[in-house]
């Protein structure tokens, strides 16, 4: 069985809001401003918080009947939200198009859907070198607008203070026009139309200042519902792992093919000491061709230790391809087979897979080859939108949902 850990908030492994400080904290931008950081970091700490308790409580709750088989979960959205991304039609269109995903996968699972949203929040993204250099100018890579800016000038690259208040206010904003849709995430129950919302925690000043203590002493990260945690700071004694530790939201942590059993099991010994139910998702992501040699050892250990955890697909990140071109994109085809897979593995490990993580748009973009547009490579300049990883469209997106309905592995 797993063991048992003692109170995060006291003992040995004391806990605080900025023990996270004392560990090696990856993918954090370089402020050459420290006092204009402090001013913003200073207003958010009073702003008030984007999410309840009450709701975060709720998805926590969700959570255990997935992980129990009894729901499934539908999360996705965007690479990296952008901070003019404020149109609420196209909000309504996104909104809309995980409900009608969501009506598709309930035929084929056989369960209700919880949705959650890339939403309101992901707006930070990890990448995978400090520097992006074009004609011999090297500039500070462009890590989300909550950051900097993607334009390639040293103006627009210097990382900018204000921005996180930008990304509180847009996130806000964003969460206002989704309260004016029926049901949102405040209700009692999991009703046809609740919405959550999820980000990557990726940018820690911005986590704590909007992380608030209870009456109880219970400390909830009310940015969000969902926070995860992705393979670039998944480090079991890092400042991110550490950081999610201490709060009391349901929290996820990516996992690919490169993990380790016994460094994921050291995760959750981190991230659910208690084994509490709906506490933690695991969210594998190890592309098509890997997966079927990786993810079953990793689910027998997770089963070997009695630990209760909710598994989610990440069918995007693990089919990642480059074109001569420079372009990347991701095939329409190895993201339905890496699905189909996990279903699989999962049942033939005496598991369950709770539900899939997409990177996905309701707009007519042109970023993932395939689908019912066949996609080729010379058709993706037409609508490539995104400033990070491609995403499927609405029409791909509604495809995948449809074809899972039909699948008998998921039934």
């Amino acid at each position: 069985m797993l063991t048992q850990g003692a109170n995060v908030l006291d003992g040995p492994l004391a806990w605080s809001l900025n023990s996270w400080r004392d560990r090696s904290a990856a993918q954090q931008p370089l402020y050459h401003d420290q006092p204009a950081l402090e001013q913003a970091l200073a207003y958010l700490r009073q702003a008030p918080a984007l999410v309840s308790r009450q709701s975060i409580s709720l998805l926590t709750a969700l959570l255990a009947q997935a992980q129990q088989g009894r729901a499934f979960v539908l999360q996705g959205g965007d690479c990296a939200e952008g901070f003019t991304q404020t149109d609420q039609a196209a909000l309504n269109r996104f909104v809309q198009l995980l409900q009608q995903m969501s009506q598709l996968l309930t035929r084929g699972v056989q369960r209700p859907v919880i949705k959650i949203g890339r939403l309101a929040g992901q707006y930070a993204k990890p990448r995978s070198s400090d520097i992006e250099t074009r004609d011999g100018l090297s500039l500070p890579v462009y890590r989300g607008d909550i950051v900097n800016q993607a334009e390639f000038r040293a103006a627009a690259r210097r990382a900018d203070p204000q921005r996180l208040l930008a990304a509180y206010a847009h996130s806000a904003a964003t969460l206002r026009d989704i309260r004016t849709l029926q049901g949102f995430m405040d209700s009692d129950g999991l009703c046809d139309q609740a919405l959550f919302i999820s980000h990557e925690a990726l940018l820690l000043e911005y986590e704590q200042a909007l992380t608030r203590q209870q009456d109880d002493g219970c400390w909830f990260n009310q940015s969000t519902h969902l926070p995860w945690i992705g393979l670039r700071t998944a480090q079991p004694d890092g400042a991110h792992v550490e950081y999610l530790r201490g709060v009391s939201n349901p929290v996820a942590v990516k996992v690919g093919a490169e993990t380790s059993a016994s460094a994921l099991l050291q995760l959750i010994e981190q991230l659910n000491p208690h084994n509490q139910p709906g506490r933690l998702t695991l969210i594998h992501r190890m592309g098509a061709a890997l997966l079927e040699q990786h993810l079953g050892p990793l689910i027998d250990a997770v089963e070997h230790a009695g630990a209760r955890v909710l598994w989610l697909c990440d069918p995007m990140h693990g089919n990642t391809r480059t074109l001569p071109c420079g372009t990347k994109t991701r095939a329409f085809d190895d993201i339905l087979a890496e699905i189909e897979t996990a279903f699989v593995v999962h049942a033939r490990h005496g598991s369950v897979l709770g539900g899939l993580h997409l990177e996905l748009t309701a707009e007519a973009v042109t970023e993932c080859l395939g689908g019912p547009g066949q996609l080729q490579p010379e058709d993706l300049h037409r609508c490539y939108l995104s400033k990070v990883d491609p995403r499927l469209n609405g029409e791909q997106a509604l495809a995948l949902a449809q074809h899972l309905s039909r699948m008998p592995p998921c039934r």
